[in-house]
């Protein structure tokens, strides 16, 4: 794993350094997702790695489980 330096300017921003860029083949104008972790880390992801991600948590999940109860009882969680 690769350390960057970055700074954030004046408006709140930051540069995304160019060797991640071309990594997850980003371009200027797309989209991306912003998670932060309970441990303060930050998750960028496409939202086609996003979907993929959720695709993979849904294929590994027992197939007599019932999805939309598991999406209630992870939202009351996050009501906690």
């Amino acid at each position: 794993m690769e350390d960057f330096h970055v700074s954030i300017n004046e408006t709140g921003r930051i540069v995304i350094p160019a060797p991640i860029r071309k990594k997850l083949n980003l371009r200027k104008g797309d989209d991306l997702i912003v998670k932060l972790s309970e441990q303060n880390i930050i998750n960028i992801q496409t939202p086609k790695q996003y979907l993929g991600k959720l695709k993979n948590l849904i294929k590994s999940k027992d197939k007599n489980l019932i999805l939309s109860e598991d999406l209630i009882n992870m939202r009351k969680e996050e009501q906690l």
